[in-house]
């Protein structure tokens, strides 16, 4: 609660749905929202509406997109540094495009994150181009090490995407191999998987290459605990109550649009009432599948969660 405002703990914002990989369980390329950079004007009122709730820890992960592909990021960074009701940044990013900026560019970017997690898609050429459709291993790796290098420590960490099924000692040896070229002491792995989620979208019958699997789909009947984490705004300035999967807007989780009110308004409205009281009106179509869904009940298993929310979801 801030004040007469019940809110989630942190703040996801979508600066940019354009991604520059095309990964074989992500629904980029299927989302028919106009591939768009979110203008300043937007931005600014979001991070005004933000500190009137209290602010807090701001994410700049995309739903679908990617964030060195914003070219207005600087300066949201310098934005957000220069707000004192937000207390951290962060961010997932698959890194290839970091190649867009010299070192000095890159270590100022850098400086302003609490944390930068590297989602890393495959170990290997061949893995990497499955996942990706896109032939740039090396350059992956070449723009991991430098996001190691000149990062403090602790600010870059990684999540490990597989599709082959590798042994704990092959992992430790790829590890190992980045951390002596960036000269660092380690890699800090904060999620490693091979098992994906359906957004409420992919076919699971369907079965992933290689060795990759599908989490298990099952009928969601109880109130889902992502939305406590985040709120997520959009790169058009749409408001989802799903921070997590609503690649594509859906209208049944919008709250609506920051141009046309506040996010204190929108958390108070009765749409936002009653996507609270699932067990009273209903669970959204969108939801009854999803394979992100978390119980409430989850929350027991993390203690921390609306005190590290950035903890919770990576970057």
């Amino acid at each position: 609660m801030h004040r007469d405002v019940f809110r989630p703990a942190m703040l996801m914002i979508e600066t940019v749905n354009i991604c520059n990989n095309d990964c074989v369980f992500c629904p980029y390329s299927s989302q028919t929202r106009q591939r768009r950079t979110m203008p300043p004007s937007l931005f600014a009122k979001l991070i005004r509406d933000y500190g009137a709730i209290g602010g807090g820890p701001v994410s700049l992960t995309p739903l679908v997109g990617e964030v060195f592909l914003d070219k207005l990021l600087p300066e949201r960074l310098e934005l957000l540094r220069n707000t004192p009701s937000i207390t951290g940044i962060s961010v997932t990013t698959n890194g290839t495009m970091a190649r867009r900026y010299d070192d000095e560019s890159l270590s100022a970017i850098l400086s302003s994150f609490t944390r930068l997690k590297v989602s890393v898609y495959g170990l290997d050429a061949e893995e990497f181009r499955i996942i990706t459709k896109r032939d740039e291993y090396n350059v992956m790796v070449e723009q991991l090490v430098r996001l190691l290098r000149l990062s403090h420590a602790g600010t870059v960490v990684v999540g490990l995407r597989h599709l082959r099924r590798r042994e704990p000692e092959a992992v430790a040896a790829w590890l190992a191999e980045i951390a002596a070229r960036a000269d660092v002491a380690k890699v800090e792995v904060v999620s490693e998987t091979r098992e994906y989620a359906n957004w409420s979208f992919f076919d699971t019958s369907k079965p992933l290459p290689l060795d990759g699997t599908w989490r298990p789909v099952k009928e969601n009947t109880t109130q889902c605990l992502i939305p406590l984490v985040a709120l997520q705004a959009m790169a058009d300035g749409t408001i989802s109550f799903c921070p997590c999967a609503n690649f594509d807007g859906n209208p049944d989780l919008t709250l609506g649009h920051i141009s046309e009110g506040t996010l204190a308004d929108m958390l108070r409205s009765d749409k936002a009432a009653k996507l609270w009281r699932w067990d009273v009106w209903g669970i959204p179509d969108f939801c009854r599948t999803c394979s992100f869904h978390l119980q409430m009940d989850a929350a027991q298993s993390v203690p921390w969660l609306l005190k590290d929310p950035i903890r919770f979801v990576g970057g």
